[in-house]
């Protein structure tokens, strides 16, 4: 999920529309007992160590890049690894840590994997698995409690977290990984772009029209990606809707018409579309649904965000909270919401969720 993403889900649990101008300052934060959750004030904390960083992320995106949702490419089910997001009164961090599906068992992933001094903030996100799940690519930062631009880059990774070298630096996003784990697609201020991860370069895609956020690339070779329709759009959910087309710019569709869906991803097979959907009102959640891939058979399955299919297609896994313990809870479900396992609880937030493909077949 984009922090944009993250931002919008937040905005809306607390009930507050913040302007692109007030991300310098961030929203206005209520203080504990007026909104009857220290949640909430725990939450609104998160949203103001973000605004920095999505105003760099804003500044990348117009002048070529977004940071795309992550894919998940068929095989057997390995790990999940995700992004731990931490807080305190003069720290945010985001490391990387991974979780094994049948024991729930907390595997920590190799140091953060940025160059800043010592006593700096991590900032390590964005994890996405190449085909096969040998390597993965996510995005290594540092540099204090916001991450700069120029101290963040793309790298690729063995399982257990350790660098194998940097695919581009500095770089902001991970995008959606092309069939053959070649290329990966990002939105751009004018259609699409594609990155080399052998060599690092950027070269353009489509001229899709629109201001294109999140990319994921299907096992079928089709695009999913989200449109806003206004970049001065308040960051409340609103004005955003998802469509899938074809690499080259053709068989464009318009897949939602509510302008709250986020966060998509395709099915490992391609057949099936998982995304966020945000809702208005204080108190309220992100809740998951699935669809169609041409946009029919909508159906909800849960509460929750950061959703992200199994390899083999017969799970989702997702993140809900947080709770009234100030917990973040990760579940594993069917795809139609049955048979919901609380896999983990934590105390940190958790951030993208992205699932490991084991070689072999799907359903060995």
């Amino acid at each position: 999920m984009t922090l944009d993403a993250q931002l919008r889900r937040v905005a809306d649990q607390l009930g507050v529309v913040v302007a692109p101008h007030e991300l310098r300052r961030g929203p206005r934060c209520p203080r504990e007992g007026r909104n009857e959750a220290n949640s909430a004030v725990f939450e609104c904390t998160q949203m103001r160590a973000r605004s920095l960083t999505t105003l760099a992320l804003g500044a990348l995106a117009l002048a070529g890049t977004a940071v795309p949702a992550e894919a998940t490419f068929p095989g057997r089910n390995g790990r999940i690894v995700f992004t731990l997001t931490s807080f305190g009164r003069s720290f945010f961090s985001e490391r990387l840590q991974a979780v094994a599906p049948a024991t729930g068992r907390r595997i920590p992933l190799r140091g953060c994997g940025g160059r800043g001094r010592r006593g700096t903030s991590c900032h390590d996100r964005e994890p996405i698995f190449a085909p096969g799940g040998r390597r993965f690519y996510f995005v290594a930062g540092s540099g204090g409690p916001d991450p700069e631009p120029e101290n963040s880059r793309l790298v690729v990774a063995r399982p257990d977290g350790s660098i194998v070298r940097s695919v581009r630096d500095p770089f902001f996003g991970t995008g959606g990984l092309s069939p053959n784990g070649r290329r990966m697609a990002f939105g751009a201020r004018r259609g699409m772009q594609t990155l080399s991860v052998a060599t690092g370069w950027l070269r353009p895609l489509n001229r899709v029209r629109g201001y294109i956020l999140d990319v994921d690339w299907s096992s079928r070779n089709r695009l999913l990606y989200e449109r806003r329709y206004r970049r001065d759009e308040l960051i409340d959910g609103r004005g955003i809707d998802l469509y899938a087309v074809n690499p080259g710019g053709k068989r464009l569709r318009r897949l939602t018409t509510d302008g709250r869906s986020t966060s998509a991803e395709w099915s490992p097979d391609g057949r099936r579309i998982v995304y966020e959907r945000g809702r208005p009102g204080v108190g309220s959640a992100s809740t998951i649904w699935t669809m169609d891939v041409d946009g029919s058979n909508k159906h909800r399955i849960a509460r929750g965000f950061s959703p992200t299919w199994s390899p083999d297609g017969r799970k989702i896994a997702y993140a809900r909270g947080i709770d009234i313990d100030d917990r973040t809870v990760l579940y594993i479900a069917r795809p139609d919401g049955t048979h919901r396992r609380r896999l983990l609880s934590i105390r940190d937030g958790i951030g993208t969720i992205a699932w490991q493909p084991l070689p072999g077949n799907a359903g060995g």
